[in-house]
């Protein structure tokens, strides 16, 4: 990272490099199950990133561990939020209400997901 590019260019720019590889698989795959691997991957380019999930829940106000349905991971480096689509931001998705810093017990299942065992490829 130069003085003249942000810690956010550099991300952004990264995530293009990897998507442009292959845009619509790219997709795919980082958006349907390999969600937590893309925060893996750009963990090992920003150590600083930590996993959160983002997901579903009827009544965020009164909201209950059992009330929370996770649907994907995120990585926050710095005070933002990306995915393999560039900077994530909760208030502009339809499909996510509620996000919450990943817990040792979320990585830990979401270290055991297989593509192969739920049959997705």
């Amino acid at each position: 990272m130069t003085d003249n590019t942000s810690k956010k260019d550099c991300v952004l720019g990264f995530i293009q490099l990897i998507k442009e590889t292959a845009p619509k698989e790219m997709t795919r795959i980082f958006t349907q199950g390999g969600c937590y691997r893309f925060h893996l991957i750009l963990k090992v380019v920003f150590p600083e990133a930590k996993p959160y999930k983002v997901g579903f829940c009827r009544n965020p106000k009164q909201m209950g561990r059992e009330d929370f349905i996770p649907l994907h991971v995120i990585s926050k480096i710095g005070n933002r939020f990306y995915d393999i689509n560039g900077e994530f931001k909760l208030k502009n998705q339809k499909r996510y209400n509620i996000l919450a810093e990943m817990t040792e017990a979320d990585i830990n299942q979401a270290e055991k997901f297989s593509f192969v065992i739920k049959r997705i490829i």
